[in-house]
């Protein structure tokens, strides 16, 4: 029967505009998460780390170690490599380290302050590195207080000192008088001799561990990073330059794992950069299939009230208030995914911030650039069918029948 039909045409109508507000809701979460990842990757490309990455050209070496070295040969074959690069034109830094920032490096040793009675003496454990002359500086480090490293005040025959970054400094000392104090590491006593920055072990880290450094000339390693800042945009373009000043030291030293400092970060950002163009690819196709469902949605509705929309116009409604109807029903089914998506968004955010480290909760951005997007997607999904009712002013769907 007709009644029959009427209702059975009402609830597929009603089945397809609950789908097409389901896809908006959707697409409209898809949407706030690229938002947030997007903010929180620019945050995080643009955050004071510690340090900068500019500028800084890295190789590792491995220093040939002959069968019984003799003590401090290890020392003085780093310093005359340092001394060859930085003749290099342009070379304005050169320092060289057993580790580099963001290579998730996490050997750890006690340092203990000097001084303290044992029932007061409290270990600090730290990350231990050891570093050249020209290392701090090559890679940007801020000194907050006494000096780094010196090649001629910090030799092997001199007292042994150290560099703790301002974690282990308020940790260890949090009266602040950390610079010459003397601490126990490793069973040796040794001055600190200066406190800079720290540097999390991973851009998205929220915060900084404790770490320390020893003068290379007095804690020997073969297996090294040396990095060095020049002058212009291209730090690789020294590369030649460096493997001739490397082979006037020694023709056969090897180097591998040539990068720039900003390679480096890019590649410890690699994991959010993936997550942004997963969540940019998800919410560009939910946001395509939720607009290709709206414009369906508003033709088979306008195909359907044709004949109500001609008995309109023949009473007097204009182009612009058949064309009101489409946009009114779009608008609505907007506006309901987007309330629908409000309410999902925290949770869902929640499950982001589980996902991904350092990521911060729902901003103003987010909130107000999410329902943005999902109007705009129905104000386009709806001019097609909105011109189509438009043409119903001619009486046309009238004289179908």
């Amino acid at each position: 029967s007709a009644g029959h039909r009427l209702t059975s045409s009402r609830r597929v109508r009603r089945l397809r505009t609950t789908l097409v507000v389901v896809e908006i809701a959707l697409a409209g979460v898809l949407c706030a998460g690229s938002i947030q990842l997007w903010r929180h990757y620019r945050a995080l490309a643009a955050a004071d780390h510690g340090f900068t990455t500019d500028g800084v050209l890295t190789f590792r070496v491995a220093i040939p170690v002959p069968t019984q070295p003799e003590p401090g040969a290890i020392g003085l074959r780093i310093d005359a490599l340092r001394q060859a690069l930085i003749g290099i034109d342009g070379v304005r830094h050169v320092g060289a380290t057993t580790n580099l920032p963001w290579s998730g490096y996490d050997e750890n040793a006690d340092l203990r302050v000097v001084g303290r009675g044992m029932r007061d003496e409290a270990s600090t454990s730290v990350r231990y590195q050891a570093a050249t002359d020209g290392y701090f500086e090559a890679m940007g480090m801020r000194v907050l207080g006494g000096r780094t490293f010196d090649a001629t005040l910090d030799t092997r025959e001199r007292p042994l000192v150290l560099v703790i970054n301002d974690a282990a400094a308020r940790q260890a000392f949090p009266a602040g008088d950390a610079v010459g104090a003397r601490v126990r590491a490793f069973g040796e006593e040794r001055e600190v001799i200066g406190v800079v920055r720290g540097v999390g072990d991973f851009p998205t880290s929220t915060g900084v561990e404790p770490a320390m450094w020893f003068p290379l000339a007095q804690v020997e390693f073969v297996d090294l990073f040396f990095t060095l800042r020049v002058d212009g945009p291209v730090p690789t373009s020294r590369l030649d330059a460096v493997r001739t000043a490397l082979a006037r030291v020694d023709p056969f030293l090897p180097i591998s794992d040539v990068q720039t400092m900003a390679a480096r970060g890019d590649a410890a950002l690699a994991e959010q950069r993936l997550a942004l163009r997963l969540f940019q690819a998800f919410a560009g196709l939910s946001l395509v299939l939720a607009a290709s469902g709206l414009y369906g949605l508003l033709a088979y509705v306008v195909h359907q009230r044709r004949k109500e929309m001609g008995i309109r116009a023949a009473v007097g409604a204009t182009r612009a208030d058949l064309a009101r109807l489409v946009l009114r029903d779009s608008l609505t089914m907007a506006v309901v995914g987007a309330l629908a998506c409000a309410a999902i968004l925290p949770t869902a955010s929640a499950a982001w911030m589980t996902w991904t480290s350092g990521l911060g909760a729902l901003d103003g951005w987010t909130w107000a650039g999410t329902p943005t997007v999902l109007l705009a997607i129905a104000l386009g999904a709806s001019i097609g069918p909105a011109r189509l009712a438009a043409r119903q002013v001619d009486g046309a769907a009238l004289k179908e029948d």
